[in-house]
């Protein structure tokens, strides 16, 4: 892994356990096939792994299963009990070691590597990069410092706020 990479991708995932995945895409469609979905989610994503242009974390909550990290991937834990708390950490940790970091959820099936890149450029000049949802959310943030105003009085996951990016 390039640790001294000006560009670090965090990628936030579950553990991909039935019943704990998906919870209201599963209402509809059972336990089963949203965890199969959710899996495949994860494969998508995973393929956007660009170890050339940056580095990637893996965040897993709410314990790391090492069978689902990448070569040259690092996995953590996330840490807090928000989402935005969570998130927030993510990018402290990740911040003091890259110049720019970016996150992104592990079941964004849209999320291009071009995409992930193109938010990169854009951190060169700006210092938030959002990527908005068309449920209100956002699918991407890319940040260059971290602030703590963007994580706090969010609804995280609910139908009136953001969705997990």
């Amino acid at each position: 892994m390039n640790s001294f990479s000006t560009n670090a991708l965090i990628i936030f995932l579950r553990l991909p356990e039935l019943g704990k995945v998906k919870t209201r895409l599963a209402r509809t469609i059972g336990e089963v096939q949203a965890l199969e979905i959710y899996k495949q989610l994860i494969d998508i994503t995973f393929g956007l792994i660009d170890h050339d242009h940056f580095t990637t974390y893996l965040y897993f909550d709410p314990d790391i299963d090492q069978t689902l990290v990448p070569p040259n991937c690092e996995a953590r834990i996330q840490s807090g009990d928000s989402l935005g708390v969570r998130m927030h950490r993510a990018f402290d940790e990740i911040l003091d070691k890259h110049k720019h970091a970016v996150i992104i959820g592990a079941d964004c099936p849209y999320i291009t590597t071009d995409l992930i890149n193109h938010a990169f450029s854009l951190l060169e000049t700006d210092d938030v990069v959002i990527g908005p949802a068309s449920d209100g959310g956002y699918y991407l943030l890319g940040l260059r410092e971290n602030n703590p105003l963007l994580f706090s009085e969010v609804r995280w996951g609910s139908d009136e706020g953001s969705k997990q990016p």
